[in-house]
């Protein structure tokens, strides 16, 4: 990312890159491995940086690159295709812009690498175990899962999505099961508009106002063992000597990061001719839609953090000069 942040705007924005990961804790502290998280952060990091070459220097290898890239993250995780669906935006604009509509054909490539090697990965599995893999939760499910509450919070894993497993009903049953709860939700809402606002407000609260994302939390729950468990319970549980300290800490450095990036999102409107300077503000926006629709979880909002931190470093430069001119002019001034 820091390369990315290089290309867009230079080395002052790529060394405020590399500061704000330094500083953004629940890194080092991220313990959770199995969901294909950090292989779809770096392949999709990996796809945006080809895409700003491309749209840089024009070339083939760039093309493919963003392409293929997005197309093995979304083989890592599903969640893969709210960046591509960005960067096809970007592509088109960029179409639009230089007439180069060879980026449309690349975009093109990319949604189809997005939908074919996810499956090609599963029909892979299915001839080495002579087995058929069929579909288990539909996304339908999970919608009216998103608009339910749970004991975590509203929109938050509540055990509804299991009974429509296909090992216990048959997929059309459960459509219309699911369909007739999705509408009566609706009808509650539409007959007090009050209560979806407050709901919605409690799950983007919930989601991108927990400043760990899950990280201490999943600490907690995992098993530690070996030379350094001591230190890890010191850390990890809601016990420990550090456990207090670290949240206050992330929690203050995910509100600068939030106002920074809300400055480096002003800055990039302002380069609106420039498409890939829209890319991150898509993803982060295509994020939040998402996840307002479906599941809450705030480890799924790390993602999105991590795609912050050029705007973040972006807003530091901006804030930077406004600092530099303004001490100028009060100098000039005297």
């Amino acid at each position: 990312m820091a390369a990315f942040e290089k290309e867009l705007n230079g080395m002052g924005g790529e060394m405020g890159v590399h500061a704000l990961y330094l500083l953004f804790l629940p890194m080092p502290f991220y313990c959770t491995y199995v969901y294909g998280t950090i292989p779809m952060m770096f392949l999709t990091a990996c796809s945006l940086l080809c895409f700003v070459r491309y749209v840089r220097r024009g070339d083939a290898k760039n093309g493919v690159g963003f392409a293929l890239c997005m197309g093995l993250s979304a083989v890592m995780k599903p969640n893969a295709m709210i960046p591509m669906l960005a960067v096809a935006i970007c592509a088109v604009l960029h179409a639009m812009r230089s007439r180069d509509f060879r980026a449309i054909g690349y975009a093109v490539l990319m949604a189809a690498l997005c939908v074919l090697l996810p499956r090609l990965a599963v029909w892979q599995y299915e001839l080495r175990s002579g087995a058929r893999f069929t579909g288990d939760i539909s996304m339908l499910a999970r919608l009216v899962m998103g608009f339910q509450r749970s004991a975590t919070g509203a929109g938050w894993f509540n055990n509804y999505i299991d009974q429509y497993s296909t090992w216990l009903m048959e997929p059309e049953a459960a459509k219309q099961l699911i369909l007739a709860d999705l509408r009566e939700i609706f009808a509650g809402f539409a007959a007090a508009p009050a209560t979806f606002v407050r709901f919605a407000a409690e799950k983007c609260a919930s989601l991108w106002l927990e400043p760990t994302y899950s990280t201490l939390w999943h600490g907690v729950v995992c098993e530690t063992t070996g030379r350094f468990n001591g230190l890890a319970n010191m850390v990890y549980r809601e016990t420990g000597a550090l456990r207090m300290p670290l949240e206050r800490i992330m929690d203050a450095l995910q509100q600068a990061v939030y106002v920074l990036s809300v400055v480096g999102a002003a800055g990039c409107m302002k380069k609106r001719g420039d498409p890939v300077q829209v890319l991150l503000p898509a993803i982060v926006l295509g994020g939040f839609l998402y996840h307002l629709l479906f599941e809450a979880k705030s480890q799924y909002v790390f993602v999105y953090a991590f795609f912050l931190m050029p705007l973040a470093a972006q807003g530091l430069c901006i804030l930077e000069t406004c600092i530099q001119n303004a001490w100028k002019a009060k100098r000039a001034s005297r």
